[in-house]
């Protein structure tokens, strides 16, 4: 385990060295000792150090690209052309067949830009984007013109219809309101939010 998270460690700081040989040799030395500090100090507080919570200091230290553009240096050639798509992609690709938004969801989880729970977000909300919101917004909904009932007569010649269990004849227009605007709200939100996060980046 010890040199499993040793070998952790050392490639994030060779990958940020790589990342950083365009700065001056006395800042970047200056920049990767202040990070290395900064991980020793953390795993001396771990109760027990195992390679998960070393990752986790790792990603919270920050992504190499990102403490590269820190320090003034501008992306590296071609590292960033997924990240502007990816969110347009999750957003609207899911009107090509749901081919485009699987695409989108490849580059999001190959980007370095966002993190798990920024992935995760962007995967599970809303799957296929706007895409899947029309499909099932155009789907039928029951009401009383399409809801067959069921109808009886007694000795008496009155009639008593009964609607089928479980099926409302007059859906509440507030509530499929609310639908409408959560189901449009949600994926437009993770859109903001991917480019908010690799804006900040």
């Amino acid at each position: 385990m010890p040199d499993s998270t040793e070998h952790l460690i050392n490639r994030y700081l060779k990958h940020l060295d790589d990342a950083l040989r365009d700065l001056p040799t006395a800042r970047r030395k200056q920049i990767l000792r202040d990070i290395a500090e900064h991980i020793q100090t953390a795993r001396h507080n771990l109760p027990e150090e195992n390679e998960a919570q070393i990752r986790q200091i790792l990603e919270e230290v920050g992504d190499v690209e990102i403490i590269r553009q820190e320090a003034g240096l501008p992306p590296e050639k071609g590292a960033y052309w997924g990240d502007r798509w990816a969110p347009w992609l999750l957003l609207l690709g899911g009107f090509f067949f749901l081919i485009g938004w699987i695409f989108g969801l490849i580059l999001l989880w190959q980007s370095r830009v966002w993190r798990l729970g920024d992935k995760i977000l962007a995967t599970f909300v809303w799957p296929g984007g706007l895409a899947t919101v029309v499909v099932f917004g155009g789907m039928p909904v029951a009401t009383s013109s399409t809801v067959s009932s069921v109808c009886t007569s007694n000795v008496n010649g009155s009639v008593h219809c009964l609607s089928p269990a479980g099926v409302s004849p007059h859906p509440s227009p507030v509530l499929l309101v609310i639908l409408a605007v959560i189901a449009v709200s949600a994926p437009l939100f993770v859109t903001w939010r991917l480019f908010h996060v690799a804006s900040r980046s």
